[in-house]
This record gives structure tokens, sequence and C-alpha cells, in this order.
């Protein structure tokens, strides 16, 4: 395991993981959402298709789909620390806490997948995103 000293403000570790888990969990998150509102026009395939032949792009389909399927299972824990990044953020009045709260919510409705359970397909991932709440 490796150590780093960040400072000598107490803190400065904790502010270090929520500033690691906001981009992390809201990458994802936003990933979510996209494959869902593709999936909303019928046009996740095609969108997935774009992402196999961007090899270079950030949502490059071998990374998305795995991240995406993944991390589906490990998204009732991450509802928790979406909360915990918003919070932080409202302490940061020049900062806007809203994709934080939004970012929760998109959790919130994979809380079903849960880790031991199969691999969720693309098609179950979006599938709560579909129904109304």
């Amino acid at each position: 395991m490796k150590t780093r000293v960040l400072g000598a403000e107490a803190g400065l570790a904790s502010a270090m993981k929520i500033c690691d888990s906001a981009f992390n969990k809201g990458l994802l998150a936003l990933l979510y959402e996209i494959i869902s509102l593709a999936e909303h026009f019928d046009l996740r395939r095609e969108l997935m298709e774009i992402w196999s032949i961007n090899e270079g792009g950030v949502a490059h389909l071998s990374i998305a789909n795995d991240r995406l399927s993944r991390s589906a299972r490990k998204a009732y824990r991450f509802v928790d620390e979406m909360t915990e990044i918003s919070d932080t953020l409202a302490d940061c009045p020049e900062l806007p806490a809203g994709f934080a709260r939004e970012a929760r919510d998109i959790y919130t409705k994979l809380i079903g997948f849960r880790p031991g359970g199969m691999t969720p397909s693309e098609e179950a991932i979006v599938a709560p995103f579909a129904e109304q709440t």
C-alpha cells in the first residue's frame, strides 16, 4: 500500500477521497444517464456502435460496458457516497452541488442490482430509467 502525505491540515485525506469519488462516480452516473437517454430514443445500440470504434474516446465501448456492468452491482453503495459529495459541495458555495444530487438519484434507480448476482445486461441497466417514478 502506498501512502502520501497531503499536508498538515486535518481532513485533507477525506477531501481527496471526496474529489476522487466525485470524478469516478460522477462519470459513471453520466454514462448511465446517457445510455438511458439513447435507449429512450431507441438509439442505444447505435451509440454503443459509435463508442466501439471511438478508441481514443472517453466512452470507448470496452471501458464503458465493463464499468457500467460492474458498477451497477455496487450502485447501492454509491447513493450514500454521492450524498456525502453533495454535502461537501454545499460547504463550497461557489460550486454547484446539483450534479452530485442528480447522480445520487441515478444510483438510486440502480439499487436493485447487488454483488454476487448476475452481471446485468445493457437492457437490464437501462430498464429502471424507463420506469415512471
